[in-house]
């Protein structure tokens, strides 16, 4: 005797379930991958001459700490 219909539909209800879920994590990480590629001239324009190797017995700790910043930096919220 197979599986019957109600545990059939109660399997694909979860399936979909899954499947949305991940579809709504997928979503998440694209948003955060274009706001990040999106703000590169910005970082760029702003921390490239900072942290030049030409201009780095010039770096402030208030330029390194802002660079810290996920505000600023807009790539990653914490260092490992």
């Amino acid at each position: 005797m197979g599986p019957t219909n109600e545990t059939i539909n109660a399997a694909v209800s979860k399936l979909r379930g899954v499947l949305s879920k991940r579809q709504s994590l997928d979503l998440s990480v694209n948003f955060e991958y274009d706001h990040i590629n999106a703000s590169q001239q910005e970082v760029l324009g702003r921390y490239q001459s900072v942290f030049d190797p030409e201009n780095l017995e010039n770096l402030t700790e208030e330029d390194f700490r802002g660079f810290l910043s996920f505000k600023n930096n807009k790539h990653w919220k914490s260092l490992p």
